[in-house]
């Protein structure tokens, strides 16, 4: 679990993401930072669905910087003859 988070910090400029853990009928979040995780208490999704879609509602209504994005990274601008190098 922990090589994907590594994967996706250096895919994406975040400061921190999400994983959503299921082992059977059960489910865990997971919010990485730079200073390690943080993991939430186990609970059963198939009786306790209400947490995953408050949880998947609230994220979906998040900022990009409350859904952990660095909003100091823009695109850098190239110019042409830098681009072909690329």
């Amino acid at each position: 679990i922990t090589t994907y988070a590594v994967a996706q910090f250096h895919s994406q400029f975040q400061f921190f993401a999400f994983s959503l853990v299921i082992f059977g009928n059960h489910a865990r979040f997971v919010r990485w930072g730079c200073g390690g995780a943080v993991i939430s208490a186990r609970f059963t999704y198939v009786e306790h669905s209400n947490i995953l879609v408050d949880f998947f509602w609230g994220f979906s209504h998040f900022s990009p910087e409350g859904r952990g994005h660095d909003p100091s990274v823009s695109p850098a601008n190239l110019s042409e003859e830098d681009a072909k190098k690329v």
